[in-house]
């Protein structure tokens, strides 16, 4: 009975929906999330619903802080399918002598490196473990509200114009806690990009021999070492990208459980 009347709700009011409405933003510390979920409130209380509909929405409002990703997790490369092919040491060695900061170590002509070795800007990314998970910015918060607003239902999300969306924003952000600041010299995601920015074109990933150092290497250098330790040309192994096939996984689950209903 209750999927009937949904039904019907939603074939006589345009934009309703039976999915309770969910924004998933990053952990920032000291942000007060309630003025967000107010707003949200707002707008779903402008809808051309039912009172009982509006209600059932408004107390089912969430507001969900995701995990987030570590350094390792940010920076790391060797399991991408697109990750780079071509050398590209020189480039990355003239960005950091442009920054004022000391060459990467090389072997062979090209770059290959340990993340304690590496002395660029913030190099303190690389000096601790990559099991971290880096401090999320307001930049963060941004990004994923903006996508939030895309991820709301159309009416909910035309009923506010983006710059109210923005502006609630700002005004819960600058009503940060102080109290709730972290260290001084804790690692943020900023500077994890910043790294990531420097050292690109180049492959890292982490070592199997000490949990939580990085490496840092020429996509030519990891390809060799690759050949060398597992010849796929001979058919004794297939590459294999696990991202990849995860996504791929999920797609096929969710069509055999669609295919099941």
């Amino acid at each position: 009975m209750r999927r009937v009347l949904w039904k019907e709700y939603e074939t006589r009011y345009e934009g309703l929906t039976r999915d309770t409405i969910e924004v998933r933003l990053p952990f920032v510390p000291g942000v007060d999330a309630r003025p967000l979920r107010a707003y949200l409130d707002e707008l779903v209380r402008r809808q051309p619903w039912p009172e009982h509909i509006i209600e059932w929405h408004c107390q089912r409002i969430k507001i969900v802080t995701v995990r987030q990703k570590n350094i390792i997790e940010r920076l790391s490369n060797v399991s991408d399918p697109k990750r780079p092919q071509r050398c590209a040491c020189q480039a990355i060695q003239q960005r950091l002598t442009s920054f004022g900061f000391e060459p990467l170590p090389m072997a062979e002509g090209h770059i290959f490196c340990i993340g304690r070795e590496y002395n660029g800007p913030h190099a303190e990314v690389l000096r601790r473990s990559n099991k971290n998970v880096p401090i999320p910015t307001e930049r963060d918060m941004r990004v994923a509200w903006d996508k939030a607003l895309g991820s709301l239902p159309a009416s909910v999300r035309e009923a506010g114009r983006d710059r109210d969306w923005k502006k609630v924003l700002a005004e819960t952000l600058a009503e940060t806690d102080e109290t709730c600041v972290p260290c001084e010299d804790a690692v943020t995601s900023n500077q994890v990009s910043q790294v990531k920015s420097v050292l690109r074109g180049s492959v890292i990933g982490w070592l199997d021999k000490n949990v939580g150092e990085c490496f840092v290497t020429c996509p030519v250098t990891y390809e060799k070492t690759l050949d060398t330790l597992f010849n796929t040309s001979n058919g004794n192994y297939t590459r294999m990208y696990p991202l990849k096939d995860t996504a791929l996984r999920g797609r096929n689950m969710e069509l055999r459980i669609c295919s099941r209903i």
